[in-house]
């Protein structure tokens, strides 16, 4: 699942690892704001601009660096959080309805 945030200027409020991941997500910021973010997220695109594979925080600085404000940033969530909800939806049971 992929979702994006729009940063107006002043911080961003998020802190992001080397693989382009979300590590920490600072309160009472911008990115605290965005309800869908969450720790572990991956930063994909800035402003439409795909950060190439192997994603790194070196790229994603130049793409956020010449970005200006406002800048749209594109998130996707981890893999295997995709992978876990896919298998509970395809596992999941009915309920039982009540015999009479």
């Amino acid at each position: 699942m992929s979702y994006t945030f729009e940063f107006q200027d002043g911080p961003m409020g998020v802190q992001i690892g080397h693989d382009c991941n979300i590590e920490e997500i600072d309160k009472n910021e911008q990115a605290f704001k965005c309800k869908d973010l969450e720790v572990n997220d991956i930063v994909v695109q800035v402003n439409g601009t795909a950060i190439p594979e192997p994603k790194t925080i070196d790229q994603l600085r130049e793409l956020i660096a010449t970005a200006g404000r406002p800048m749209t940033l594109t998130f996707e969530k981890p893999i295997e959080e995709d992978v876990a909800a896919l298998v509970k939806k395809v596992f999941e049971l009915p309920e039982k309805q009540d015999e009479k």
